[in-house]
């Protein structure tokens, strides 16, 4: 556990990590993971310990996840514009509690980083994936926040992928039906 980052950053110690995990006793497999919950924002980043810690998630283990994702807390949009934590945010918000999944949407609306994360190449998958799994006031706040925005975005290919997400969730009845454009 002492040279975990090393390990998980590593081409090949990222798949030897995930092995320990699987086949490690459980006090190894607990010091292991709570390393890797530890070093989270960091590995998060990495080109290969970005799986470490998306297999930890994979666990579904709801304890362990609330404890990675509260990791990435006041992180969320700066980790949606990067390639490879943008992918880990993505299994986040499939994975959080809706609790949870209410603190993360409230990061993402924020006015000083929604326009960008709507246009960018990786954030706006993060925001796909949101509008597909919120429901209630968490997507009502997301659409909400995302409306004045539609009429810059709707030219590009993101753009019309989120209008189609929220005409989606409308017409499933995932949120009061509110008018998009």
């Amino acid at each position: 556990a002492a040279h975990c980052v090393g390990v998980a950053t590593h081409r090949h110690g990222c798949c030897v990590m995930q092995r320990c995990i699987d086949y490690g006793t459980n006090a190894q497999r607990m010091q292991l993971v709570t390393e890797i919950v530890h070093n989270a924002l960091t590995l998060v980043k990495d080109p290969f310990g970005n799986y470490v810690v998306q297999y930890v998630l994979a666990l579904g283990d709801a304890r362990l996840t609330e404890q990675l994702i509260a990791r990435f807390r006041g992180h969320v949009c700066e980790l949606s514009v990067q390639k490879f934590s943008s992918n880990v945010v993505e299994k986040c918000v499939r994975a959080a509690s809706p609790a949870t999944l209410q603190r993360i949407v409230f990061e993402m609306t924020d006015p000083g980083w929604l326009p960008l994360m709507l246009q960018d190449a990786y954030a706006n998958y993060v925001i796909q994936t949101t509008l597909g799994v919120a429901g209630g006031v968490t997507l009502f706040k997301l659409v909400e926040a995302i409306r004045p925005q539609l009429p810059l975005i709707l030219g590009t290919p993101y753009g019309k992928k989120i209008y189609n997400k929220i005409a989606q969730a409308q017409a499933g009845g995932r949120f009061e039906a509110v008018s998009v454009v």
